[in-house]
């Protein structure tokens, strides 16, 4: 068995308590709840449930507005307009050129898997 330097046993008299320590600021962490609709009435929990709805789905459409891609298309331009220089001025073959190029379509593709994964977490949410 490996022996791995957070072992209680390694650590010895120091371990224990620590050990202990973790254990309760775990339980005690468990036990935090939210004291603003712990004793609410009815319909006032109705309109704290309605109030953090509102908050969730303005949460959503804000990472939907970002997600929207207006920043990565602009600086898509940019780089697209600096390597349409670089093949203006070295060729488009070079070896420089065509690996920023490579660049630019990897860093793309990512762009868009990851904004069809973000599509698909808020379609899910919503």
């Amino acid at each position: 068995m490996i022996s791995t330097c957070l072992s209680v046993c390694r650590q010895g008299w120091y371990g224990v308590p620590l050990f202990f320590l973790g254990i309760a600021s775990l339980a005690f962490s468990q036990l935090v709840q939210d004291a603003a609709s712990e004793f609410l009435p009815p319909d006032q929990q109705v309109q704290f449930i309605g109030s953090k709805l509102k908050d969730l789905n303005s949460r959503l459409q804000n990472i939907d507005n970002i997600q929207g891609g207006e920043q990565f298309e602009l600086k898509k331009r940019s780089a697209t307009g600096n390597l349409n220089q670089l093949v203006s001025a070295y060729g488009s073959n070079d070896g420089k050129t065509r690996a920023i190029q490579k660049k630019l379509d990897s860093a793309n593709q990512n762009w868009q898997t990851r904004s069809k994964e973000i599509n698909q977490g808020i379609s899910s949410v919503k």
